[in-house]
């Protein structure tokens, strides 16, 4: 009988510990892995993307700016901690024939390769007048409080013809691409530029002024 209690004891302790420890790692998650998105831009993507168009601008003089920010990541038992980043990447230039600023926003993993590609990418832009093919959002490019230095014009996707085709012919160059055209990553990479500028960047304010009044996220 000690034998049988002493032994349950132990087992007891086990299954604890066991329970405790991803006990514990849900709660940190709670804790240290908050939402951070601004908006809950995914829902919107196609809706965003169905109303843009491309336009043919010079990049000139452009200013370049890398940052990163949190995420709410992925919860992972087997891990202690689940917060991950994302890198963002703003090109912002002036156009004289619009008479706009626009920027192009590029959204990667943190030091993913292809965010380490796209530093490539950007650094063999001609910036005293490079020739771009943008995307953009006609509903932006046509509200006036869009296209100011504070407020430019975003751009979620674009490619430069007289480099070359795009950022994807570099990375298909490198061998990294995981798409096996230019069509599916172009694809891919505008939507995620776009969820991710929609949830991150663009102002509530703005967001609602576009989609309509949304529920909490």
């Amino acid at each position: 009988m000690k034998n049988i209690l002493k032994y349950g004891a132990i087992a007891a302790i086990g299954i604890g510990l066991f329970f405790g420890k991803y006990l514990g790692r849900w709660i940190v998650n709670i804790i240290d892995n908050p939402d951070t998105r601004v908006n809950n831009g995914k829902p919107y993507v196609k809706q965003y993307l169905n109303n843009c168009d491309t336009l043919h601008l010079t990049m000139k003089n452009f200013t370049d700016t890398n940052s990163y920010f949190e995420v709410q990541g992925k919860f992972d038992l087997s891990k202690d901690d689940n917060t991950a980043y994302i890198d963002k990447y703003e090109i912002t230039f002036y156009n004289p024939v619009v008479k706009k600023y626009f920027c192009a926003y590029y959204f990667f993993p943190m030091n993913s390769m292809n965010s380490q590609m796209y530093n490539i990418f950007t650094g063999d832009i001609n910036q005293n007048g490079t020739n771009i093919i943008a995307t953009v959002n006609k509903q932006e490019l046509a509200d006036p409080t869009y296209g100011t230095k504070e407020k430019p014009v975003p751009i979620v996707y674009y490619e430069v013809p007289e480099k070359m085709n795009s950022f994807y012919s570099l990375v298909d160059d490198e061998g990294k691409s995981n798409y096996s055209t230019e069509a599916e990553f172009k694809i891919y990479m505008t939507n995620y530029n776009i969820r991710n500028y929609l949830s991150y960047v663009k102002s509530q304010a703005d967001f609602e002024k576009m989609f309509g009044k949304q529920p909490d996220k």
